[in-house]
């Protein structure tokens, strides 16, 4: 069993990422709005009211989609 209270517990020990660096930075500027709609004051209502949306939408599905509609 693992210990995330021990002092060599290593989260990332087993993670293998799927994207490089520079390919993970352009995705994150190209949906710089979205995060900033996300993490502003309101959360991200504001930017969900302005669309038409699906009921109980998130971040995630919204970056989702925001990538499949390009």
């Amino acid at each position: 069993m693992t210990n995330p209270s021990s002092t060599s517990y290593n989260p990332l020990l087993q993670f293998r990422s799927d994207r490089g660096r520079e390919q993970v930075r352009s995705e994150y500027l190209e949906d710089r709005k979205l995060v900033s709609a996300f993490t502003g004051e309101d959360s991200g209502s504001g930017y969900l009211s302005g669309r038409a949306a699906a009921a109980g939408e998130t971040f995630a599905s919204a970056t989702v989609a925001s990538r499949i509609s390009r």
